[in-house]
């Protein structure tokens, strides 16, 4: 018998034509495999949003998707829907059409997704490679299949200070809505000039960036004026996560009509509750939402939350241990996807930053590297180019202190060292001395140049330059060797690299678990 894989069997149905390239060729496809897509993708809305219909559709699926307006037929997509279903498929089974297109167009999305962590590598060598180290490191800490989910853009805009939402598990703990940035004659001025220096410095890599976080962007009256100068200037309609579009049908309708025009690619909206669900469903058709994300966070909803920001007020616990029957305070997660300047435009703040596990010291899901404010666009250039200068060092110096990053533990093997997490491992052997420079990295204080005094007996921090004497001292490594073997670690960011900015006493804390 002669097998094929899903790539292939994929690949065939490209070249047939009854398989298209729906984010590539959205003008081409035709209103009849738009609609197929997008009537498949709403029975899969609601089945991943509503316990009550998952009963109903295992009991009978085609009544269930009458009852509920639904036109995809659930018997010939089951294999999505249905576990079972889907574990008894094997590769070696015919696969419907509507599976197969279906599956196509996830396929294109996660690529999508990867695109922007890989396409989002700014000009600036030492922002790239500092930007590398964060993607690295993130996913040490947060694991590999998190880690997929992550886009590290380069940049984001706040065009509002606070949210009108409110959601009670907001990973970022947003504030109430406090105010907005509108686009009046001087702001529009200013935000083309930020615009400009964002593209200068950044380069195209900042097309991938997007104007939201601890806020919603329908709640600025001006949205849509910042995006199309967004488009001008930086090239990309940039992508909207709403969690009000039943708030602003009309609104929202002629957004994806401008995104769609300005070849803008996917857009989001999240569901916080079913009631909001239905009204989305009442008011959108399938096929105007096909490239519409529902990111569904109401209660019952199959999809996940992370225990950041908001979610980790003692208050939520019964709310949490309804999502997690075993609640980890070390994988918390995280729902921030920036590795770089975050822009608060009503305060005039600059930050850097760049995901991690929520934790006690960073419970927003993020680290801040640096916070300056500014006035003018030239103000912002000379504070980019600042931060990059001092927070993102090509390389190793001499006297830089360095110590393994809390959560990776010094494990040796046969000619060299495992650095493992809960997650992954990293694994540093061959030809070269790793087994003695993984001694002197876990080893005791010594006398040392550049060693600091131990802790339970395990050394700290210690100078580059101090471990490059040891390794000439006690494996007669030269001096160069043991850089560049230092400078391998470095690029895979698994030195710690404690932010020195602190929260200042007026900013708000969060209760933890």
């Amino acid at each position: 018998m002669s097998w094929t894989t899903t790539v292939e069997r994929n690949q065939a149905g490209i070249n047939s034509g009854e398989i298209r390239l729906l984010l590539k060729e959205k003008w081409a496809v035709g209103d009849e495999y738009i609609a197929g897509i997008a009537h498949t993708k709403r029975f899969l809305e609601r089945w991943v949003a509503d316990p009550k219909f998952r009963v109903e559709a295992q009991q009978d699926a085609r009544g269930a998707a009458a009852r509920y307006g639904l036109q995809a037929d659930p018997e010939e997509i089951r294999i999505l829907w249905d576990v079972e279903a889907g574990k008894a498929h094997s590769p070696g089974d015919p696969t419907p059409l509507a599976v197969r297109r279906y599956q196509s167009f996830v396929h294109e999305k996660l690529q999508y997704r990867d695109l922007i962590r890989v396409a989002g590598h700014p000009l600036d060598q030492a922002f790239k490679d500092w930007r590398i180290r964060q993607v690295h490191r993130t996913a040490v800490e947060v694991g590999i299949s998190k880690a997929h989910s992550i886009v590290h853009a380069p940049v984001v805009f706040e065009l509002s200070k606070g949210c009108s939402v409110g959601c009670w598990f907001c990973g970022v703990a947003a504030p109430k809505l406090d105010g907005h940035w509108r686009y009046d004659a001087g702001n529009a001025g200013l935000w083309q000039e930020i615009l400009q220096v964002i593209k200068e410095i950044i380069g195209p890599a900042a097309a991938r960036g997007f104007c939201y976080w601890a806020s919603d962007p329908l709640d600025n009256p001006d949205y849509e004026a910042f995006m199309i100068d967004f488009h001008h200037i930086l090239g990309i309609f940039p992508q909207t996560t709403t969690a009000i579009p039943q708030k602003y049908p009309a609104r929202v309708r002629e957004l994806l009509k401008l995104s769609d025009s300005l070849h803008g690619e996917l857009n989001r909206f999240s569901v916080i509750t079913l009631s909001q669900l239905e009204k989305i469903f009442q008011e959108f058709t399938a096929e105007e939402l096909v490239f519409v994300e529902l990111v569904t966070q109401n209660e019952g909803a199959l999809s996940g939350k992370s225990i950041a920001g908001r979610a980790r007020d003692p208050r939520f616990r019964s709310k949490l241990e309804k999502l997690f029957p075993v609640i980890d305070p070390t994988q918390t997660g995280t729902i921030a996807c920036v590795s770089g300047f975050h822009f608060s435009l009503v305060d005039q703040t600059i930050r850097l930053i760049s995901p991690c596990n929520s934790c006690d010291e960073w419970p927003l899901g993020y680290r801040i590297y640096d916070e300056q404010r500014f006035e003018t666009a030239a103000d912002v250039e000379t504070i980019l180019r600042k931060m990059i200068r001092e927070q993102m060092p090509a390389r190793l110096s001499l006297d830089r202190a360095v110590s393994i990053r809390h959560g990776l533990e010094l494990e040796f093997i046969e000619q060299g060292f495992v650095l493992a997490a809960a997650t992954m491992r990293y694994s540093f052997h061959g030809h070269l001395p790793w087994t003695s420079l993984g001694r002197i990295l876990k080893g005791p204080a010594s006398d040392v140049e550049g060693m600091a005094p131990s802790v339970d007996g395990v050394a700290q921090a210690r100078s580059v330059q101090g471990i490059a004497l040891a390794m000439e001292r006690e494996a007669s490594t030269p001096f160069e060797v043991t850089l560049l073997m230092l400078g391998q670690l470095f690029e895979f960011g698994v030195f710690e690299q404690d932010p020195p900015w602190r929260p200042s006493p007026g900013i708000a804390t969060i209760k933890t678990l």
